[in-house]
């Protein structure tokens, strides 16, 4: 049975195609900036964005991004429309969505996080574990939340228990580690 993200417009948020990129923290100044934390905090596509989709209780408006910078751990945006601290702090606790097409390309072997949600979990031999559905990221090394509906298990994106990701099939392979699985 489809979710209903799966019967979004390809446009509106949570449909395909469109990434929660962020949440808007605050307001920045007197001018309206607004303080942008994407949930990557290296990432630089900040910086060339045009447009961004802001959801806050339950309504989504587009804005157009005129200026934007990166500042202390998160980023100023300026959005058209937006200009004066009552409008940004009116726009605080919104999800920032994008585009998927925005995103850089990946090396081989790479995945953002909103690839790997929502992926089967089988062990070598086959056996269904659950599905992811999230990533940490600790100690410098993301890793997967997988839930059964049962029990919840957390296994490090390393080589040594990830042993194979397909998109295509929507599939993660794993090698169990001893008394994750027991």
């Amino acid at each position: 049975m489809p979710s209903s993200r799966s019967l979004k417009t390809p446009t509106e948020p949570g449909a395909p195609g469109q990434i929660d990129f962020g949440r808007i923290v605050g307001a920045h100044g007197i001018r309206g900036e607004v303080k942008l934390r994407p949930h990557n905090p290296d990432s630089e596509l900040v910086a060339s964005l045009s447009e961004l989709r802001l959801e806050y209780r339950g309504q989504v408006r587009t804005h157009v991004v005129t200026a934007a910078r990166e500042h202390g751990g998160v980023w100023l945006l300026q959005l058209e429309g937006v200009t004066s601290r009552n409008d940004a702090e009116a726009l605080a606790g919104s999800i920032a969505w994008i585009d998927e097409a925005q995103l850089e390309p990946l090396p081989d072997h790479q995945y953002y996080h909103h690839q790997l949600v929502g992926l089967a979990v089988v062990d070598e031999s086959g056996e269904p574990l659950g599905e992811v559905r999230r990533l940490l990221t600790a100690g410098g090394s993301d890793i997967l939340e997988i839930i059964d509906g049962k029990r919840e298990r957390l296994v490090p994106m390393i080589d040594e228990f990830v042993r194979s990701i397909d998109l295509a099939e929507r599939r993660i392979v794993v090698r169990p580690m001893p008394g994750l699985f027991d």
